[in-house]
């Protein structure tokens, strides 16, 4: 006989049981509700911080309010700053699905914007 995985005493056995047993840890990564809304309320925060970060370059560069930039220079960092709330957007949505993966997207973009600041300047060693 196999193991009875219902918590009731009047089964009689795994075979008969309508409960199905409990699930290995791999198979509880998905996270239930809590998780899916944690890790969407997590993006989300996230989305509006990078859409907040597009507004204020897009008003420092309206008018050259502060600097005389190349436009080519200009162009390329506004797509630049128009990558970050779309990826951020795609993690929100994603997190609905599998917050696990929504997360995961949100890390990668963590290391993405700090592979910049690790960066060795050239003749950052010098004196």
């Amino acid at each position: 006989m196999g193991r009875c995985w219902c918590s009731t005493s009047t089964c009689c056995c795994g075979r008969h049981c309508s409960r199905s047993p409990p699930r290995s840890w791999p198979s509880t990564w998905g996270g239930g509700e809590a998780a899916r809304t944690a890790a969407a309320l997590y993006s989300g925060v996230l989305v509006l911080l990078a859409l907040a970060g597009v507004a204020l370059f897009a008003w420092v560069i309206h008018n050259d309010r502060l600097h005389r930039l190349p436009p080519a220079t200009v162009a390329a960092t506004r797509m630049q700053f128009l990558v970050g709330p779309a990826i951020h957007g795609a993690a929100f949505v994603l997190s609905w699905v599998s917050p696990l993966l929504g997360l995961a997207v949100c890390g990668a973009m963590a290391l993405n914007h700090g592979r910049h600041h690790l960066r060795r300047r050239p003749g950052a060693d010098a004196g």
